[in-house]
């Protein structure tokens, strides 16, 4: 919706822009970064929602919890190494 994120979906990257957007599938990994010098804001849709609700409660706070293997699986993900770097 506003700045700059880097998608990747598997092993495809994509940098989206404001009114873009992608998919990224169920028991597919995927992962984001905001880039550029604006601050990158998005609307996320889950379907099935399964325990993502919760999962944006938690870490949305300042000081948060680190994102590891068992923040993760909590909220019944799987984390997958490396992070994106841009």
């Amino acid at each position: 919706m506003e700045g700059e994120v880097l998608f990747q979906v598997g092993s495809e990257r994509k940098l989206l822009r404001s009114g873009e957007s992608v998919l990224g599938p169920r028991m597919i990994p995927h992962g984001f970064s905001a880039v550029g010098e604006k601050l990158g804001r998005m609307l996320i849709a889950f379907t099935p929602a399964g325990k993502m609700e919760e999962f944006f409660r938690a870490i949305a706070i300042p000081n948060g919890p680190k994102m590891d293997a068992e923040v993760f699986s909590r909220y019944d993900m799987q984390y997958v190494d490396p992070p994106i770097k841009v």
